[in-house]
């Protein structure tokens, strides 16, 4: 069997003022930094060893991905298919008090139309989708006899993505699930077939910075 334990990277300034982020190569902050240790004290309660590490290409996620596991980069597999939904030319701006179509983003994210040089989650359900598929492909011989433990670093919007694919729900409802800083989630694949349990860390914001 294949576990998957995914996991958003710790807070970074544009989080804390609530700035649309998305692709935007921002570093960790101090608090970020910290919420990763404490993930990691958190993580090492439950003796899970990895087998192989992915990332997404932003320095937010390396970073967390570093702290949390003890190993740097090198030892990471960087994934461009991991990487945050691209907002275009909102990047930066706030992420409440925006355009239009960062509006329609958070109250009908089906329909959203993306600002210039920015991605709509239809095209982030696809790679997010594309990502599992590959786990699945790349894994499948290995999981026939054995566990195999696989830790991703990545972004909210493209959790949402990945939990959408694996309930079928859809782009409609990527906001039915709060995704705090250093929260990871569980995924198992067993004889092909993908089944979110229930969450190795969470955090319970109280709000859910994009």
């Amino acid at each position: 069997m294949l576990h998957l334990y995914i996991m958003r990277h710790g807070e970074t300034d544009y989080n804390k003022q609530q700035l649309a982020q998305g692709a935007s190569d921002i570093p960790l902050n101090e608090t970020g930094k910290a919420q990763a240790a404490d993930a990691r004290k958190e993580l090492a309660q439950k003796e899970i060893t990895f087998d192989a590490i992915y990332a997404s290409p932003l320095i937010r996620a390396i970073e967390t991905a570093e702290i949390l596991t003890g190993k740097s980069r090198e030892a990471f597999t960087i994934d461009d298919r991991l990487v945050e939904m691209h907002f275009g030319e909102a990047e930066g701006k706030s992420f409440v008090k925006n355009s239009f179509a960062m509006t329609l983003l958070n109250t009908d994210p089906e329909h959203y139309d993306a600002p210039a040089g920015g991605e709509t989650v239809h095209e982030v359900f696809e790679r997010a989708g594309d990502f599992l598929d590959a786990m699945r492909e790349r894994y499948a011989e290995e999981t026939k006899e054995k566990d195999l433990h696989v830790f991703v670093a990545t972004h909210g919007m493209t959790i949402r993505a990945m939990l959408g694919v694996i309930r079928g729900t859809g782009p409609a409802r990527i906001w039915e699930t709060r995704i705090g800083n250093c929260d990871i989630f569980h995924l198992t694949l067993n004889n092909g077939i993908y089944e979110e349990m229930p969450m190795l860390l969470s955090h319970f914001d109280p709000y859910d910075p994009h």
